[in-house]
């Protein structure tokens, strides 16, 4: 029950990090290129899907050991402008999703949250119990996500271009903590095109 609380309580932060991210997103459209919250959105999905599947996860029982998994700040190597708060919400719309949730679970893996984020967690309505399957060990593995352009296409000749396409490739990779071992990876890419000048 502690434990339901408290992914609820993230869940409920990250609904409203994707609230924000809607709102700072609302006027794209087809005058600009950037990445919207329906991308996001879209792409969470996919990684969870893939990460569901994946060998990483499949052959773990609840019987195994446990293990420790983290999840580092995303990293935005993109031409686009991210607020913290769209970082955030890429990587953690993939793990704090009910369904991953119970999914890690069921094959003993534990998320690990630092102090600071269970002190929110506990202002939002613990009751101070340590949540189960969550741990304050430093974790084994971390998720990690980085965000890059891959490709623009515009006008050559001028700062107007009546079409372009901005290719954005969304990389998310589960490593060892201090290893480059490579448990498993997802890349998404996303194209978005767009009219108007180069610089919207």
């Amino acid at each position: 029950m502690v434990r339901n609380r408290a992914i609820q309580a993230v869940q409920a932060l990250l609904m409203c990090i994707a609230a924000l991210v809607i709102w700072g997103c609302a006027a794209s459209g087809a005058d600009n290129s950037r990445l919207t919250a329906g991308d996001i959105i879209d792409t969470a999905g996919i990684v969870r899907q893939s990460l569901a599947e994946s060998q990483f996860l499949s052959w773990r029982t609840m019987q195994g050991p446990p293990i420790r998994l983290g999840l580092a700040e995303p990293t935005n190597r993109s031409g686009e402008r991210l607020a913290a708060s769209d970082r955030w919400a890429i990587a953690g719309l993939v793990v704090y999703d009910r369904g991953i949730q119970d999914l890690l679970a069921s094959r003993n893996v534990r998320l690990y949250l630092p102090e600071e984020t269970l002190r929110a967690l506990e202002q939002s309505g613990g009751d101070g119990t340590r949540p189960m399957g969550i741990t304050l060990d430093p974790p084994e593995y971390i998720l990690r996500t980085e965000i890059r352009s891959i490709a623009r296409q515009g006008s050559l000749a001028s700062t107007v271009s009546d079409q372009r396409l901005d290719v954005y490739l969304i990389d998310y990779r589960i490593t060892g903590m201090n290893s480059s071992e490579v448990a498993w990876s997802k890349a998404v890419e996303l194209a978005r095109q767009a009219s108007g000048t180069v610089a919207d």
